[in-house]
């Protein structure tokens, strides 16, 4: 399995990680993340391309990508998460309302079809789909 987003306790707070719920097929990882009330620490280096939709409402936060600091949206309800391989983002997050989750997909691009190659594009962060 390529490697997943590290989480962890932020500043002492509750942790607002409810459920991790991983499966997998060939050449795809997938994990669906539930909120509750709390905070967390994030960090993630993939080493393929990470794709993420995001569902949640945050209270307060900071996020790096690629160690440029982004603005914090607080509502991040229907926004994705885009990084390829070699590029990084870290952070932590404070849930402003208890409910939401993530759906991170973890792409290995060696075992995805050479005839189907996946785009080359910048770390993006929030898009709008």
């Amino acid at each position: 399995m390529t490697n997943r987003v590290e989480f962890a306790q932020y500043a002492g707070k509750q942790s607002a990680i409810e459920s991790r719920i991983a499966g997998a097929w060939p050449g795809i990882n997938c994990e669906v993340v539930t909120f509750k009330q709390g905070a967390f620490a994030f960090r993630h280096s993939p080493t393929s391309t990470y794709l993420a939709l995001h569902d949640f409402i945050q209270k307060d936060g900071e996020i790096w990508l690629d160690g440029r600091v982004k603005k914090l949206r607080h509502d991040v309800r229907d926004k994705l998460t885009y990084l390829p391989a070699g590029s990084s983002l870290e952070g932590w997050s404070e849930i402003g309302k208890p409910g939401g989750s993530s759906i991170l997909v973890y792409l290995d691009d060696r075992e995805l079809s050479p005839e189907h190659p996946l785009p080359d594009l910048s770390a993006l962060y929030l898009l709008e789909p």
